[in-house]
């Protein structure tokens, strides 16, 4: 496990952008790119990736925790099922 790359590292902000466009060109929405413990990757997220709720929600320390949770739990989800991780925050 040493021996590789952390996400962040394992894809130039370019790289995203271009990942972004195509991805927003099908589905209108901004990306939003975590580690596997769910923790966001803010160099690695659409610059409107968090609504108006969202940043409200996440000024709160137990609300981000939970958040947070969520996210790990969805892509512990998706590592034992082999299905690719797309969720649309609440």
């Amino acid at each position: 496990m040493s021996d590789k790359l952390p996400l962040n590292k394992l894809f130039s902000r370019d790289k995203f952008e271009q990942i972004e466009s195509i991805f927003r060109k099908h589905f209108q929405l901004p990306l939003e790119t975590t580690n596997n413990l769910g923790k966001v990757l803010p160099s690695k997220c659409s610059a409107d990736c968090h609504t108006e709720f969202c940043r409200i929600v996440r000024r709160s320390a137990t609300a981000l925790k939970r958040c947070n949770s969520e996210h790990s739990r969805s892509l512990q989800t998706a590592f034992e099922t082999g299905q690719s991780y797309i969720s649309i925050c609440h």
